[in-house]
């Protein structure tokens, strides 16, 4: 942990690969990676559906935009406004000039800097973005920063795996457990309304110590099997297959006990 800078890391990282694979699962092809962010953006909109928000006409920022993936989502839906906050260079310098009608501030949402983005915004969103802030404090002041800029009665947006207990699974990523958001979500009169799960096998699945075998299973199986999903004819088939087997068997059955990433949507209350 003491070795991992994360402005160094997505710096570095983005300006390799500045796209989904870049910004998604690396040891994972392009194709692979591309139907991964469709079901996101499907499990996105399946949770906006239950707690009864769009992002039309809304007033978005977005922590962690990286490369545009929910940029672009956010202009075809219409929004009011769009505000993109990034840790890196790369990514604040390049989606400026790709959505010029939107705006873009390089800054660590871990500190109070963030806040310059401005207030009182309708939806904050933040996509597989506080599991990589691995200090606990660091972790603790992104999530009040966020709350911070959310207006009364508006909606944070984040996706986690959401363990039962905070586990350390890499270098970068710190997986921090329910009742943890919980906490925090109590001291800033925030509550959970609905947690959609967004993967069950389709991503390869975090190694937690109390799994069921299954799922412990399951985990350890793609340590190995990434390197064939590699190869380019496994990475336009095998998607689809656990695309499918996702959608109508194992998230509908099994999708939040999955140790895997789910969208949290919160409301953050007004109290006078």
């Amino acid at each position: 942990m003491s070795n991992y800078s994360m402005s160094t890391y997505w710096e570095e990282r983005l300006r390799k690969h500045f796209d989904l694979t870049g910004a998604g699962c690396m040891v994972l092809g392009p194709a692979y990676n591309a139907r991964l962010y469709k079901a996101r953006l499907e499990a996105l909109e399946n949770g906006l559906r239950v707690v009864g928000w769009t992002f039309r006409g809304a007033r978005i920022l977005e922590a962690g935009c990286g490369t545009g993936f929910y940029t672009e989502y956010c202009l075809r839906q219409g929004v009011n406004a769009y505000v993109g906050v990034d840790i890196t260079s790369v990514s604040v310098e390049t989606l400026r000039r790709l959505y010029p009608a939107f705006h873009f501030v390089q800054a660590d949402i871990t500190s109070s800097e963030v806040l310059k983005a401005g207030t009182e915004f309708d939806i904050v969103l933040a996509a597989d973005v506080l599991f990589h802030i691995v200090d606990d404090a660091a972790f603790e002041w992104a999530v009040r920063n966020l709350l911070f800029l959310l207006r009364p009665n508006g909606l944070l947006i984040i996706s986690d795996v959401f363990p039962t207990a905070t586990i350390q699974t890499a270098s970068h990523v710190r997986l921090r457990s329910l009742s943890e958001y919980n906490r925090l979500f109590g001291e800033n009169q925030t509550r959970i309304l609905h947690i959609e799960p967004i993967f069950a096998i389709l991503q390869p699945p975090s190694l937690i110590p109390s799994l069921s075998w299954f799922w412990k299973g399951y985990a350890l199986f793609w340590r190995y099997a990434w390197r064939l999903a590699r190869w380019s004819v496994m990475d336009h088939l095998l998607p689809p297959v656990l695309a499918w087997l996702d959608k109508d068997w194992f998230l509908p059955k099994w999708g939040s006990q999955a140790p895997n990433n789910k969208w949290l949507f919160a409301l953050k209350e007004n109290v006078a």
